[in-house]
């Protein structure tokens, strides 16, 4: 009778844990949606506020969002969502997930950082979390070898570019000679611009690099003014086609400047 008892019991505990209901997860962009997503599975229900082609300090909630928002148990953000002050609740986890994400090792980063957030909120998973973790992980380390042997192959260390900070990191990374950076297009001044020009023209820039998500028109202008070739990149999953995982986004950029850099050649 005892044992009866007993398997009853633990046959409740294995359809309660079938049937529990996901996670309830909002994060504020699609990169961290993606990653989410890929850690958590389907222990996980998570949804994304701002679209993938604007910036995230740049956006006016809507009032769906902000149901989507007082919903969620956990709330992942990078830190520059100035938008949630006095939006969360107390009994809410929010998450800041600081720094940048666009290498591979960066994304390996938040993706353990992920990792260990889902496994302390949800440890009954734990096991699934790590090995969702692993296959990221691997993923983004095929990327680091697929782009790292390519960007050897083409001499990026003798290419001269002038960069969009927010992806100083990637086009660094990918071995790029970085002459000088810049801030978002609304805080460029004219002077700003015309010390770009120059530097591009004293220092023979044959690339320029713009972030999507912080406006082009003026790394356009700069380009032209300089002879130089206009490359756009994303910092955001889904912003441009192709490009709907973190890891197929830096295929997509990386591919982008090795372009650039045979079309400068």
């Amino acid at each position: 009778m005892k044992k009866a008892i007993l398997l009853l019991i633990l046959s409740l505990i294995a359809v309660h844990s079938a049937y529990a209901e996901p996670i309830k997860i909002v994060a504020t962009t699609s990169t961290l949606e993606d990653l989410i997503k890929g850690v958590g599975g389907d222990n996980v229900d998570v949804t994304y506020i701002v679209s993938s082609g604007v910036c995230p300090d740049h956006w006016d909630l809507k009032p769906s969002q902000v149901a989507a928002l007082n919903e969620a148990s956990i709330i992942f953000q990078h830190g520059m969502e100035g938008w949630l002050k006095n939006i969360t609740r107390p009994d809410q986890k929010v998450i800041v997930l600081s720094g940048p994400w666009n290498t591979p090792q960066m994304a390996i980063n938040k993706t353990m950082q992920i990792a260990a957030a889902l496994k302390e909120a949800d440890p009954e998973h734990a096991g699934e979390y790590d090995r969702r973790a692993e296959v990221l992980v691997e993923r983004f380390q095929n990327v680091s070898e697929v782009l790292s042997k390519r960007a050897r192959e083409a001499g990026t260390e003798n290419v001269k570019v002038l960069c969009m900070e927010w992806q100083s990191g990637f086009v660094s990374w990918m071995g790029f000679d970085i002459v000088k950076t810049y801030a978002s297009e609304e805080k460029l001044s004219l002077k700003d611009v015309d010390d770009l020009i120059k530097a591009g023209r004293e220092n023979s820039v044959s690339i320029v690099v713009d972030n999507l998500q912080s406006g082009v028109r003026v790394g356009e202008q700069i380009a032209k003014e300089i002879n130089a070739t206009h490359v756009i990149l994303t910092n955001f999953p889904g912003a441009v086609e192709g490009t709907e995982t973190l890891d197929k986004m830096m295929l997509h950029n990386g591919e982008a400047l090795l372009a650039a850099v045979s079309a400068a050649a």
